[in-house]
């Protein structure tokens, strides 16, 4: 918990597990993130915790190189095409 002039702000922690849930893919594929710094996580007591802070961002970055695709293949098609 922070605390902001006078107001506490509450972030939420997830457990990795929790984590599979939301981005749909496998146990070994959220550590991995965790452990290459793509998903940031703290350690709370023995065990990792995902902030939702750093699984917005997470998502965030996703959604950029999405459309980030999407635009050169658009590019690529738009080009053959002329």
């Amino acid at each position: 918990m922070t605390m902001n002039n006078d107001q506490a702000t509450v972030i939420q922690y997830y457990k990795a597990r929790e984590v599979q849930a939301i981005l749909s893919c496998g146990r070994s594929k959220i550590y991995e993130l965790m452990e290459s710094g793509d998903l940031k996580s703290v350690r709370m007591g023995g065990a990792r915790r995902i902030p939702q802070t750093a699984l917005v961002e997470y998502q965030q970055r996703l959604e950029k190189e999405r459309v980030r695709i999407e635009k050169e293949r658009f590019q690529r098609i738009r080009s053959s095409h002329e």
